[in-house]
């Protein structure tokens, strides 16, 4: 789901299990605040410490960019409601 106008995106990072596993995730709310949507980026998959590996692309989807032994990638996020 790409964020559509008026909609409002917000990121947070939140303890999974363990004292440090960290993740960060992305809400979806409309103007009026009602929850659309969530995607959680489990930062512990990371091999290396990217400092925003969260983006908003030019076409209104959300983007991560994940760094692995031997090279990165970009996956675009999905949302569950």
């Amino acid at each position: 789901m790409s964020i559509p106008t008026g909609v409002r995106a917000r990121q947070d990072e939140h303890r999974r299990g363990r004292a440090y596993q960290v993740d960060q995730s992305v809400h979806l709310s409309d103007p009026e605040g009602f929850h659309l949507g969530e995607s959680v980026f489990p930062l512990a998959d990371q091999y290396l410490e990217v400092p925003h590996p969260l983006t908003v692309g030019p076409d209104g989807y959300v983007y991560a960019l994940m760094s692995r032994p031997d090279h990165v990638a970009v996956a675009r996020l999905a949302y569950s409601g």
